[in-house]
């Protein structure tokens, strides 16, 4: 009987230490250099916000930080807009993202000019090129907003 009621009690105790729910999107998210806060939102996409009035360079910022860091992936590795400016999925109303997602180099992807557009989706740059982008923007360069 002693032996039953220590194995409740060790069972129990192995339950209270299991933390089964879903992680909440605050504890979940990632901070870029730049201050952009990324979340994860499944299927391999994910939702870059940043302060209102952040350029297209922020938030390509925010995403290479987030593949380069947070994923590991390659610098030669492609992050794309697949859903264009607008209402954050996971910040309270009034929030405005983009969401991306990365691809391979190698995918046959077609590169976008030099200013990628986070209006429309399908934009992209290496994961390298939008890194070089966040150091160059303490500097001033690639100020427009598009």
């Amino acid at each position: 009987m002693r032996l039953c009621a220590i194995l409740v009690t060790v069972a129990t105790l192995g339950l209270v230490g299991c933390d089964t729910a879903a992680p909440d999107r605050q504890t979940a998210s990632f901070t870029a250099s730049n201050g952009a806060r990324v979340f994860p939102l499944g299927s391999g996409e994910f939702e870059v916000i940043t302060r209102s009035n952040s350029a297209w360079s922020g938030y390509f910022c925010g995403a290479s930080d987030y593949a380069r860091i947070r994923l590991g992936r390659s610098p030669s590795d492609r992050v794309v807009v697949t859903q264009a400016i607008g209402p954050a999925r996971t910040v309270p109303p009034g929030g405005r993202s983009v969401i991306f997602r990365v691809v391979p180099s190698n995918s046959g992807l077609p590169r976008t000019r030099f200013n990628p557009s986070i209006r429309r989706v399908g934009d992209n740059m290496s994961i390298g090129h939008a890194r070089a982008v966040c150091d160059n923007r303490t500097q001033g360069f690639f100020a427009s907003s598009n």
